[in-house]
């Protein structure tokens, strides 16, 4: 689940705060979507980042270089439900 949360975030970033501009899969940036940046929110930022770190390690997305606890499914509730409120989206 905690893979799935990480992706989320990672699409909510390109998709929604970077406007579409930047994304895994191309290697430069959409130089004529820049435009969609002038009511840049930066809010978002603060909420993204404490999201992510208290997250982040609990996937296997990305490599770990110390071992971590399993995270428990009380907490991946919470989390989950936090998820929804500070980054709930429509496509």
């Amino acid at each position: 689940m905690y893979n799935l949360i990480s992706g989320y975030l990672e699409d909510y970033i390109e998709i929604k705060l970077f406007k579409n501009i930047i994304n895994r899969f191309r290697s430069n940036i959409r130089m004529y979507s820049l435009g969609n940046l002038r009511n840049f929110d930066t809010t978002i930022i603060e909420k993204f980042l404490f999201y992510t770190k208290k997250t982040s390690r609990k996937g296997s997305r990305h490599s770990q270089p110390v071992s971590i606890a399993d995270p428990k499914y009380a907490q991946l509730i919470k989390d989950v439900k936090e998820l929804v409120s500070n980054f709930s989206y429509k496509n």
